[in-house]
């Protein structure tokens, strides 16, 4: 089953290269002699524990950052494909196996070296050897000074993912941008992102959370879309993509009515039409956003225009709303409610769940053969 926090919550710190030396070497130095009688005895026994030393902190740090990341494979898909678009989960895995690989080494050097003290008789020639061997750890954790700094640029990333709980029906707010999400969400639910008048303010995937009864809704702030190929899509507008793709049980999509020319409208319709077909198993909601600041011939425009394209039925109720002045945020929040208590919660996601709000188990989302062949 899947965690429903971020999987990447627990990543140790990463150490550079230089750091990590440093520790292993200075706690090494500080081992005194045994109490053999011998002083050749002695010799061998203290350097083979620096060198043994050396290695253990090494190899010890390495395998406690290497198991604090998640088996990326079986992560949930909605962080997996997130963790591809702002990281790169090729990259990441060949960095992490990178690190790992470095253990094997590290124990070759110390048993080599080690073998090599135990055949010598010579104090000099053992300083020495012990010596060499730290010149080949610091050489060897050197060479990953690169790989380091990729896995400590990408925790501060994925530490950073919102956490979710499958359990829990989400409602995902789409548009383009600066189409009024933000400001729909920090008017009715536990979310504050920012608010601004330019495009692409949310950048990134924000979470909010309101209760009806027992039952916690999540809802999803997401960045806006433009109507234009995926090849030309950025990092910002896919990650809505995938919240739309893995965590959507409905998906409320905001028309902005001042951008009323039929180039604007028809962009927003064709990111209507390209939701609803690749993502039909979701329930699906149109909504005009900013209603206030238009006249009822641009909005029966708007509305004309959904019908003849089947998006809504020529009865359906449009749902009316402006953030700032909250006319109509009651009207939507209640349709939310409804559809959620009168149709998701007893759809197969659910059924599974006597009691979602309290149930820990997580039901993995069902598999979309569509996405699989569009690469977002």
């Amino acid at each position: 089953m899947y965690n429903s926090s971020n999987p990447f919550d627990f990543i140790k710190t990463i150490e550079s290269s230089e750091k990590l030396i440093d520790i292993a070497f200075n706690k090494a130095m500080k081992i005194k002699p045994s109490n053999a009688r011998e002083y050749l005895e002695r010799k061998k026994t203290l350097e083979m524990n620096r060198i043994n030393t050396v290695g253990n902190v090494i190899v010890d740090r390495i395998t406690n950052l290497i198991e604090s990341f998640p088996s990326l494979n079986l992560i949930h898909p909605f962080y997996y494909e997130l963790t591809d678009i702002l990281v790169g989960i090729d990259k990441l895995k060949e960095a992490i196996g990178r690190v790992h690989g470095i253990n094997d080494h590290i124990r070759s050097i110390a048993q080599e070296l080690n073998d090599q003290i135990l055949g010598s008789n010579n104090p000099k020639e053992i300083t020495q050897l012990r010596k060499i061997a730290f010149g080949r750890y610091a050489s060897f954790i050197k060479k990953l000074e690169n790989t380091f700094s990729f896995l400590n640029s990408s925790k501060q990333i994925l530490i950073n993912f919102p956490g979710f709980d499958p359990t829990s029906p989400t409602v995902v707010i789409t548009g383009i941008p600066n189409a009024g999400k933000s400001s729909f969400i920090r008017q009715s639910t536990s979310g504050k992102p920012q608010v601004a008048s330019y495009p692409f303010t949310t950048k990134k995937l924000l979470f909010g959370h309101r209760k009806v009864n027992l039952l916690s809704i999540q809802f999803v702030d997401t960045p806006g879309i433009l109507d234009r190929p995926l090849s030309e899509r950025n990092s910002i507008e896919k990650q809505a993509l995938i919240a739309i793709r893995h965590l959507a049980d409905l998906i409320l999509f905001f028309i902005d009515p001042l951008k009323n020319d039929n180039e604007s409208l028809n962009a927003q319709l064709n990111l209507i039409r390209e939701i609803k077909q690749f993502y039909a198993s979701s329930e699906f909601k149109v909504a005009i956003s900013k209603s206030d600041l238009v006249g009822s011939e641009i909005v029966d425009k708007i509305q004309h225009q959904l019908v003849l394209e089947n998006i809504i039925a020529d009865n359906e109720r449009l749902i009316l709303f402006n953030s700032n002045s909250k006319e109509g945020i009651t009207d939507l929040i209640d349709f939310v409610e409804k559809t959620i208590m009168q149709k998701i919660i007893k759809s197969n996601k659910f059924k599974q769940l006597s009691k979602p709000i309290i149930a820990e188990d997580q039901l993995p989302i069902e598999d979309d053969p569509i996405w699989e062949q569009r690469e977002y």
